[in-house]
């Protein structure tokens, strides 16, 4: 555990945020294993089938991501202002709060699992496989999601290295278990699905061990939580604005998703292999910007206000220089980057519209790397209303130069709405930050 309120910021940014970045590539990188083996290993079909219903389940996912993130930020502040009861109480109740409603929206999910595939407009050619892949997945996705709620609880604390572990631990699980399962047992994405679940579940199991062992060192493990109601009523003041917020920046994604499919599979397979591309290049400075966050969360539970603006150039400057390297690779190697996913006998339309997507689009995810700064600073000082409104913004462009675009210049189209997004949301992050209320409020 860590109090980043103290100290040389430049080391405890640093020191903070490496071992989650580390972490979070690894985590991205286990999912791109999955896509990889699916190329390579089953075909273009098995891709599809993967990436067919992924903006959906991103959708729902960012609810539970917003939430766990809002419980980060109460956790953070509890533990700044050195309030461990709360945080235990906030901490359990939550955890078992997030399991309940997890549960309850997975059985939903499998339950109208035929009016979302039509929806989405699933090639007919990957929809068996893709009806299994999910299924699966949404079957274990309690253990899945419920990485993220402990992640974040780890954070607020100043942990950034056991997250680190676990997502050693769990890349090694997933990767051995997609091996054994494909090429072994030969199940396909069944395969697939069946690790992820099972990797997701160990991790689960040793996140719950080390919460309980920084409960005795905050000496408050003999003390005993009652589920509460109420606990939960103070952490949707934090919590339902970044589950909003969140949705609102998916939701773009899953209304999109049916344009996507209904292209054709080459189109679907290559979204795939961007948005895979796109989350290892994502999971960089959003896990290093948690360093913004959590410090400024912590500065704000313990009233050092005048850290808050030194510490979020810090960040951003941080989220730069971690990003800019492997952004580099993508864009000036784009066809290497691509022919990783891809087999030899793949099709070559699908290889063009993910070519294209790197070397031409990618390089305005800088503007992202501002904007996710922006989102966690607003976060932590519990600004939502503009987080709220540079996300919409950022969404509502998405949507519209997407549809526009489509009509004109087909698949293309989709990646313009992409950098639209990323354009607007960073725009208005900027004004709030530099034009905002809060300096005078906090006189900063």
């Amino acid at each position: 555990m860590k109090d980043l309120t103290s100290g040389n910021i430049y080391k405890n940014f640093f020191v903070f945020a490496l071992p989650m970045v580390l972490a979070g590539v690894l985590s991205q990188m286990y999912h791109t294993i999955d896509t990889i083996i699916a190329g390579k290993l089953i075909g273009d079909s098995a891709l599809a089938a993967i990436g067919a219903t992924s903006p959906f389940v991103s959708f729902t996912n960012s609810f539970f991501w917003g939430y766990s993130c809002g419980v980060g930020i109460y956790v953070a502040n509890l533990f700044g202002a050195k309030k461990y009861f709360r945080v235990k109480n906030v901490a359990i109740n939550n955890l078992w709060f997030i399991s309940f409603v997890i549960i309850l929206v997975s059985i939903l999910s499998i339950a109208f699992k035929d009016a979302l595939y039509s929806f989405l407009q699933i090639d007919s050619k990957v929809l068996k496989e893709a009806d299994i892949y999910f299924t699966i997945c949404t079957l274990g996705n309690v253990f899945v999601l419920m990485q993220n709620t402990f992640l974040h609880i780890m954070n607020a604390l100043g942990d950034g290295s056991y997250p680190l572990k676990m997502s050693v631990l769990c890349a090694v699980i997933n990767v051995a278990g997609n091996i054994f399962t494909v090429s072994v047992l030969e199940m396909g994405v069944a395969g697939l699905a069946v690790a992820t679940v099972f990797s997701a579940f160990v991790v689960s199991v040793f996140y719950f061990i080390k919460l309980r062992k920084c409960f005795r060192q905050l000496r408050c493990s003999n003390h005993k939580v009652m589920l509460s109601s109420r606990v939960i009523k103070e952490t949707f003041h934090f919590s339902l604005p970044t589950m909003v917020q969140q949705s609102i920046m998916y939701f773009s994604s899953m209304i999109l998703s049916p344009i996507v499919n209904s292209i054709g599979s080459d189109a679907t397979s290559s979204y795939t292999v961007i948005l895979r591309v796109y989350d290892i290049n994502a999971s960089i400075y959003q896990n290093a910007a948690k360093s913004i966050g959590s410090h400024t969360a912590q500065c704000y539970g313990a009233k050092k206000y005048k850290r808050l603006k030194k510490g979020f150039f810090v960040g951003v400057l941080q989220n730069i220089l971690f990003t800019l390297p492997v952004l580099l690779v993508c864009v000036c190697f784009p066809q290497q980057i691509c022919g990783i996913f891809f087999g030899a006998d793949a099709s070559k339309t699908a290889v063009e519209y993910s070519v294209a997507f790197l070397k031409y689009f990618m390089p305005f995810l800088i503007l992202n790397v501002l904007a996710n700064a922006y989102h966690n600073f607003f976060r932590a000082m519990d600004r939502m209303k503009a987080l709220l409104i540079a996300t919409l913004a950022g969404s509502v462009a998405r949507i519209i130069f997407s549809v526009i675009f489509e009509r004109f210049l087909g698949y293309y189209g989709i990646f313009i709405g992409w950098a639209m997004f990323w354009l607007a949301d960073a725009a208005f992050g900027f004004a709030f930050y530099y034009f905002g209320k809060w300096r005078k409020e906090l006189r900063v």
